[in-house]
């Protein structure tokens, strides 16, 4: 069907998400990407500045045949608009969470800050997955 996924979107964003990952956990130091300061990696924030619009791009890509999708599954602007307001939020929330591991203490947890990172995204897998 002209609807269906496009599965080279699909494998491009995962093969993306791995990539910022391993830059995130290989070469990043205890400072975000973003915060202007040279104290980070400039090969990360290189590999960062190539990868995110990438999945930008790929992910904006989907968007309207998704959106066809819902149309045609019967579903009103409103659902629509109530759905990707809730995957937008939890999008927001799961990056909110994910650049702030570089603030946990192990001291207060007991735990590494990259044991306590990958905690979180294997719950956070596990969440999305229903």
């Amino acid at each position: 069907m002209l609807y269906d996924r496009i599965k080279a979107a699909d494998i491009a964003k995962g093969i993306i998400i791995t990539a910022l990952t391993g830059a995130s956990f290989f070469f990043l130091n205890d400072f975000p990407l973003w915060d202007g300061s040279m104290q980070t990696n400039v090969t990360s924030s290189k590999i960062a500045g190539l990868l995110f619009p990438a999945f930008i791009f790929f992910y904006t890509l989907t968007i309207p045949f998704s959106i066809t999708k819902k149309l045609n599954a019967g579903l009103d602007n409103f659902e629509i608009s109530r759905h990707i307001f809730a995957k937008g939020l939890i999008l927001v929330t799961i990056g909110v969470l994910l650049v702030n591991t570089i603030r946990v203490e192990p001291e207060q947890t007991g735990l590494n800050r990259f044991i306590w990172a990958i905690l979180l995204i294997i719950a956070i897998f596990l969440s999305w997955n229903r």
